[in-house]
């Protein structure tokens, strides 16, 4: 076969934040308080949005109009246009229990990293993504990723985007 992907746990919410963000001519800045997180992608139940999804690497969207915290598989505008430095992403609910990851460089969307073929980044922070996914101990193997990153297509059909 082509490989599989595995259907999302629980809801998961995949945020960038960004140097500053522009609404309705007011300007948010990175540097306050709060950070300007932006809503890109929602995965839901269904395998929709499964690591085969074209949707990772098209400029489809998918229930753009969904409201942020309706259970619902979505994909937004922000995805194909939003530039990042940051990515999280969240468990449960948009403030759930999220893993963030930094980059060095910025990249000019989402679209962008999940379109670029396997990204190596050892400080990929495995543990957050363990705990964030509510995954009990016992019920993985304890090892070190072999490949770390972003777009990981392994041996054996293991896939996974992030």
């Amino acid at each position: 076969t082509s490989g599989w992907s595995n259907p999302a746990p629980a809801q998961v919410w995949v945020d960038l934040t960004v140097t500053s963000v522009e609404s309705n001519g007011i300007t948010v800045s990175a540097t306050t308080a709060s950070e300007p997180w932006i809503l890109v992608m929602k995965i839901s139940q269904g395998g929709v949005l499964g690591y085969e999804s074209e949707l990772w690497t098209n400029t489809e969207l998918l229930n753009p109009d969904s409201p942020e915290d309706m259970p619902d598989n979505a994909k937004y505008q922000a995805f194909l246009d939003t530039p990042f430095k940051r990515l999280r992403a969240c468990v449960g609910s948009s403030n759930g229990k999220c893993v963030h990851h930094s980059f060095d460089v910025e990249w000019s969307s989402a679209k962008d990293i999940f379109s670029a073929g396997y990204i190596r980044d050892p400080r990929v922070d495995q543990a957050g993504l363990i705990q964030a996914l509510g995954a009990t101990p016992g019920s993985y193997r304890a090892c070190p990723m072999l490949f770390p990153g972003f777009n990981v297509e392994c041996p054996d059909y293991n896939k996974a985007r992030w």
